[in-house]
């Protein structure tokens, strides 16, 4: 069996891009406001030839919030409110390293909402609302970033890079948030030493559970999905060490429905998935049935157009830029800086 010490996340950049150096001096620093779809916005809808206010038994809340990731104030807003957990839901999974604005749907009244008293946590807006916010229920995310450079002649760096990503596209990887310094390797032994992979989720959590099947589903899902991003992020890795170009479409992201074909992507996928002793079948045999990943489609790379920036004083530049949903500010900001962004904030 191939002994994994350890599995490198690493990101390429167009040959071209300048390196940048600089940081993220505060997480009030890193703003994040959700792009919501249509139907969230309206506060009306058609009945028959009427028009009427939006109602039902679900409420709508805007919630601006930091450090929380999103997964822990759903826990506590449930408990708070006395409901069940899968009564919070959400459109948009996020980071707790910075100042996020984002949807629930709630199933308790507006006003029990807005007497909500948590720290870092503020309720912007409530409406009534027919139904459940689903995950991916979203058109994408604005991001407000402002960045620390070294020295200040570095913006014409900057301007270029931003050109070229304007004009060359943007690998689409998974962010480093996705991976932390081993959820990746985690995921490797779920499926290939349940023991292993145990053992480490106790060191990780500093926990003590028995088995795999005391641990979250959640939380193992969390680990098996950072294995599949960091099959997709090596894959573009491969891609862009072979070729100077750009491919728009989806390729897989691997799991045990997933069908690989004879092409140039799908040969680089199975490159890396037998450099990790893994084979597709594998992840139907992972020690968990209830977290075994069916995969699926991502796309490779994305357009970004609309890259807005300006310099303040003391060497600060804000950025400014939209994206779909599943793809990562932290990433395109490395594209822009050449990977060489400290994110760690205090």
């Amino acid at each position: 069996m191939l002994k994994l010490i350890r599995l490198p996340v690493r990101y390429r950049c167009w040959t071209e891009i300048k390196p940048v150096r600089c940081f993220l001096s505060r997480k009030e620093d890193f703003i994040v406001k959700e792009i919501p779809l249509p139907e969230i916005k309206r506060k009306f809808i058609r009945a028959g030839s009427k028009i009427r206010r939006m109602d039902g038994s679900w409420t709508l809340a805007l919630i601006r919030k930091k450090d929380w990731n999103t997964m822990d104030l759903q826990k506590v807003v449930a408990k708070k409110l006395g409901i069940p957990k899968n009564n919070v839901t959400f459109a948009g999974n996020k980071d707790k390293n910075a100042v996020t604005e984002q949807w629930f749907s709630i199933k308790a009244n507006q006003r029990d909402i807005k007497k909500l008293n948590l720290k870092n946590v503020d309720i912007l807006e409530t409406r009534p609302f027919n139904k459940r916010l689903f995950l991916g229920d979203l058109l994408g995310n604005e991001f407000i970033i402002r960045l620390q450079l070294k020295k200040m002649t570095d913006v014409k760096k900057i301007e270029k890079n931003i050109s070229i990503i304007k004009k060359r596209g943007m690998p689409n990887y998974f962010g480093p948030q996705r991976f932390s310094e081993k959820n990746h390797i985690i995921g490797y032994w779920l499926i290939k030493d349940g023991k292993k992979a145990l053992a480490m989720i106790n060191s990780s959590c500093k926990k003590t559970y028995k088995t795999l099947e005391c641990v979250p589903k959640n939380l193992l899902k969390f680990y098996i999905h950072a294995l599949q991003s960091w099959i997709f992020n090596e894959t573009i890795n491969r891609w862009l060490a072979a070729e100077d170009r750009a491919y728009y479409k989806e390729i897989s992201v691997v799991g045990w429905k997933t069908t690989l074909r004879k092409n140039k992507i799908d040969d680089m996928i199975r490159r890396v998935m037998k450099n990790l002793n893994l084979k597709i079948q594998d992840f139907k045999n992972s020690h968990i049935k209830v977290i075994c990943p069916r995969g699926g489609r991502r796309k490779m790379f994305i357009k970004v157009s609309d890259i807005n920036y300006k310099s303040e004083p003391y060497n600060n530049l804000l950025l400014n830029f939209t994206l779909p949903k599943g793809s990562y500010a932290t990433v395109l900001v490395g594209q822009i800086t050449g990977n060489k962004t400290d994110w760690k904030a205090k």
